[in-house]
């Protein structure tokens, strides 16, 4: 079990149980999305989809009981982000992105501070993605511009 099965179980529901928009949502492909939830059913051995063919319609009533301990698992984690960031920005380092409208979600946001880029530059202005995306592939999460911030003295 993973954060992206619990995340695809999440995001399932919030997309009325379309896999094409949960790949969407997720950055991912749809056949990736369908793995994902196989092998995670068959990890646990239960179905967590009511389905009828490929579709699934629904949530069986252990899938429903799964998403909530997915969502309070996913929501802990993000927490823990928060305070890793917190403590970042206590020692005096940060790396800050500005993300565009694509990211603008509250959830979207969350998950883009997971992705934190290490290069030697104080300010890429916006458009000038080639530094930012050097081997890191943070084109793809949305980055306009970015800052890298280090106080000295700690």
């Amino acid at each position: 079990m993973n954060f992206q099965q619990l995340k695809i179980i999440r995001e399932s529901a919030r997309c009325n149980y379309n896999l094409t928009d949960v790949a969407n949502a997720l950055f991912t492909s749809q056949s990736g999305v369908s793995r994902h939830i196989r092998e995670l059913e068959e990890e646990l051995g239960i179905e967590i989809f009511i389905r009828r063919g490929k579709r699934l319609l629904g949530m069986t009533g252990p899938g429903k009981e799964l998403l909530v301990v997915a969502e309070r698992i996913l929501n802990d984690a993000n927490n823990i982000r928060r305070l890793a960031i917190a403590a970042m920005l206590a020692c005096g380092e940060a790396d800050i992105g500005i993300a565009s409208e694509r990211l603008m979600s509250e959830e979207s946001l969350a998950a883009f501070l997971y992705y934190r880029w290490h290069l030697a530059v104080d300010y890429l202005p916006p458009g000038d993605h080639r530094a930012l995306t050097a081997g890191c592939g943070i084109q793809s999460c949305g980055v306009d511009a970015g800052y890298r911030a280090k106080r000295s003295g700690f």
